[in-house]
This record gives C-alpha cells, sequence and structure tokens, in this order.
C-alpha cells in the first residue's frame, strides 16, 4: 500500500491522504565519528480555501532517537517533551481524558513517525522541527551520513546484504517549488579524507585536518531521494572513546568505537565471514577496580 509523507490532510471525497504543499527545507546537523545530531526544519503551506485538519507523517533513520519536536501552525507553539514510551502514552489519555488537548509524536512502522498537529487555516503556513540523534553505519571505509526524505528508493551500499527497499511513494514534491539548504558540520577523529554524496552535489570547506562544513553544491534542491553524506578519514582502524559531560547533571556518557578489520586478522576465515556470528561482551561491572590483588 503506497503512504504519502509530510504534513498530510485526509481528503474525505477521494478517502486518500494527500500532501500540504512543501515551502522549504532546512537541515542543520553536527557528525560527530560514528554519531550525528539533525535539526529538520519544514515549512508547509495550505494553499486550499478552508482550514485542513493536518498529520505529520515522516522517514527517520531507524537507527535514530528524536530528542526535540516543535510545530509552529496558525499563531500556535507546540513543544514536545521527550518522555519513555509508556509514560508518554499514560500522559496522553490522562490528559485526553481531562478534556485538554494533547499531541503524542509515535514512531510507526520502524522508521516513521506520526503525529497528528491540529487544524492549518486557509493560506497559513506551518513550522515543523524535529531534531534527532542517530548512530551511523559505515559505508566501505566511509562514514555514512543519511537523511531520509522517502522510503523509497531507501539507499542500500554496494556492500550491504540488506532486502531489497520496499516500493511506497515518495515525498510529494509536485505541488510546488521550494528550497532545499543544508549545513554540516563534521568532526571527525583523524584526517579527513574526502567529502563526497552520492545522492546531491557538495560543498565543503576544510576547517582544520579532522573538521570540516558541508553546504549543497547548489543553490537549490529538491528532496526527492534520500541526502547522503560519506566521509572518509584516515583512522577508521584506531580503537577511540568519545566522553561528553550532561550540563544540567554533570555526568558523564562515553562512546567507544571498534572498527576491527577481521580480513586482516583472520586472513585464513575470510571465505567463512559471511556465515559467522560475532558476538563483543564488555564488563561495566567495575569489578577489575581498586588494587590488585
Amino acid at each position: 500500500m503506497d503512504e504519502v509523507y509530510g504534513l498530510v490532510f485526509f481528503n474525505r471525497s477521494s478517502k486518500k491522504k494527500e500532501s500540504i504543499p512543501l515551502v522549504s527545507v532546512h537541515i542543520e546537523g553536527k557528525i560527530t565519528d560514528l554519531t550525528s545530531k539533525t535539526t529538520l526544519t519544514q515549512k508547509y503551506k495550505n494553499t486550499k480555501s478552508n482550514p485542513l485538519e493536518v498529520q505529520y507523517v515522516f522517514p527517520i533513520d531507524e537507527l535514530g532517537a528524536v530528542t526535540a519536536f516543535q510545530a509552529r501552525i496558525g499563531g500556535k507553539i507546540i513543544v514536545g517533551d521527550v518522555l519513555e514510551k509508556q509514560k508518554a502514552a499514560e500522559e496522553y489519555d490522562d490528559a485526553i481524558a481531562g478534556g485538554h488537548g494533547a499531541y503524542l509524536l509515535s514512531k510507526e512502522a520502524g522508521d516513521v513517525l506520526s503525529i497528528l498537529v491540529g487544524n492549518l487555516p486557509a493560506n497559513e503556513e506551518c513550522s515543523i522541527q524535529i531534531t534527532y540523534v542517530s548512530e551511523l553505519d559505515m559505508d566501505g571505509d566511509c562514514v555514512r551520513y543519511l537523511v531520509p526524505t522517502t522510503i523509497a528508493p531507501r539507499y542500500t551500499p554496494p556492500s550491504s546484504s540488506s532486502p531489497p527497499p520496499v516500493t511506497i511513494t515518495n515525498v510529494n514534491s509536485s505541488l510546488v517549488t521550494y528550497s532545499l539548504t543544508l549545513d554540516l558540520l563534521v568532526q571527525m577523529p583523524s584526517n579527513i579524507k574526502s567529502v563526497s554524496s552520492p545522492s546531491h552535489p557538495l560543498s565543503f570547506e576544510i576547517v582544520n585536518p579532522t573538521q570540516a562544513k558541508v553546504q549543497l553544491g547548489t543553490h537549490s534542491a529538491t528532496m526527492d531521494r534520500d541526502l547522503i553524506v560519506l566521509i572518509a578519514h584516515s583512522g577508521n582502524e584506531i580503537p577511540r572513546i568519545w566522553l561528553e559531560t550532561d550540563a544540567k547533571t554533570s555526568s558523564i556518557g562515553a562512546a567507544a568505537v571498534l572498527y576491527p578489520d577481521f580480513t586482516k586478522m583472520f586472513p585464513d576465515l575470510v571465505n567463512s565471514f559471511r556465515s559467522c556470528e560475532f558476538i563483543f561482551i564488555v564488563d561495566c561491572s567495575g569489578s577489575m577496580e581498586g588494587p590488585q590483588i
């Protein structure tokens, strides 16, 4: 079954979901090694002569987690509060039972977000802003950053064994001409060798050997396909750890990155790797702390 993504409304005459025209898209992101933080801002406009009850449906990286959501519609600002799934559902039910307005952002079909936003007045604009963090995959020797704009065609690296993407309707881009802008800051643990994209033309500036700023190579582009950025750097094989301090609690989070090349470690077993399962065990118990016995 085909699905329509973006800001949509239900057409009672055709009994189908239809797209609200997209006006502009801005992607602001930061890549740190194999993690990313992305803020996606989209503006839509109701070109109908009557108000429409709208729903926001959009694909997101299946490894992503939403950290913030905001919608501006008809002079009203809706700000999302990130909660554990069960608690969010309970508070939503309590608000509805108490006669209050409530909005529940949920993740459906593995990598699709959905939220009922409310009424969009005639000739009014609506701005949707989503911030999410995600783990990144490797594509050969490159870090792969992806902003999904459609479910199909979903980019599959040549080395991937994933099944072919499911054919689902693209985000509707035919109703209006809209602008797409990109501001991406890249921080790698070693010298950046190249920044490229198989989906869109890019321009980039090497700020220092391990940092780069990336923008689109053209003033305007359409998001009729996933935006993919590939970053190659010289230290993939070097084990490293990243630390980040929470500004509110002063607690410290750590991310360990290991990228072992088993073809070099076990050259005699290369042909059998495809049928092997590797299990990594990390001891976090703290049992080895203190002086030696």
